[in-house]
């Protein structure tokens, strides 16, 4: 079983190709309604067999947030309960983020991964440059720290939201553009290529996606350098409806199940 499958659908859905525009950090247009829930199926691969072992949800609605209008993201990843026997997965992020620009006013992050419980704070100031994080371990030790930001950092849910704004007719296949999010304390670039359109079937419906990967650094979920690839429709909405990935046993799927928009 994933070490953090949350983590890894987040990861996904951000694949999408950074413009300059968004670089700069200007306004977007975010045209998806007052509200949107996204339910998402995650299924885990070994050998043959394929296992539903958790399930996502996305949660976004318009608000008001230290008296600014401001946009709320909500997600949310479990494992089944039938599952964690094995491994016991309860992962939740939230966000606050300016509804012009989508940059983070305030994030907050709580996990159960097996015997690990992990809670992550980030408060992002554009006008010091600085995230001031509060990381509390398994152990129950809180570490505070200063992070630099440069014009643009998203944290790794607000990042998801804001590549769905982007425009991507102009893109070339194999295009690489780096995304700069802060996770874990850092703040690291990725190499977003993108693939062009593709069709897929998902739960009998045939969807026009736009096709994106990343390479993923080694890591405990990860045996090597590893490519995660994502299909996000081509309709108004750019919703991620796919995304596969190998893992160090076999490869996990999340599959779009549900989604509202009001």
């Amino acid at each position: 079983m994933s070490r953090h499958l949350i983590f890894l659908f987040l990861l996904a859905i951000s694949l999408r190709t950074f413009s300059q525009k968004a670089a700069e950090c200007q306004e977007v247009k975010f045209d998806i309604g007052n509200t949107e829930l996204l339910v998402y199926k995650v299924s885990y691969n070994l050998g043959f067999i394929w296992i539903d072992a958790g399930k996502v949800d996305f949660n976004f609605k318009t608000t008001k947030y230290k008296d600014q209008d401001a946009f709320h993201f909500l997600s949310t990843g479990l494992s089944e309960k039938k599952w964690d026997w094995i491994f016991k997965l309860r992962d939740t992020f939230e966000v606050y983020s300016d509804s012009k620009t989508i940059k983070p006013f305030d994030f907050e992050r709580k996990s159960i991964e097996g015997s690990n419980n992990k809670h992550h704070i980030y408060h992002f100031d554009y006008q010091t440059k600085f995230a001031y994080s509060e990381i509390t371990d398994n152990e129950k030790k809180t570490i505070f720290d200063t992070i630099p930001l440069s014009t643009c950092v998203f944290d790794i849910l607000s990042a998801t939201y804001l590549a769905r704004t982007m425009d991507f007719s102009h893109s070339w296949i194999s295009d690489t553009i780096p995304l700069r999010v802060l996770h874990d304390g850092l703040v690291f670039d990725l190499p977003i290529i993108y693939h062009g359109n593709e069709t897929i079937n998902n739960q009998n419906d045939t969807i026009s996606c736009t096709k994106f990967s990343t390479l993923i650094k080694r890591s405990s979920l990860f045996s090597k350098g590893e490519n995660l690839t994502v299909w996000v429709s081509n309709d108004k909405y750019k919703t991620p409806v796919l995304i596969e990935a190998k893992i160090v046993v076999g490869s996990i799927k999340v599959s779009l199940i549900n989604r509202k928009n009001e």
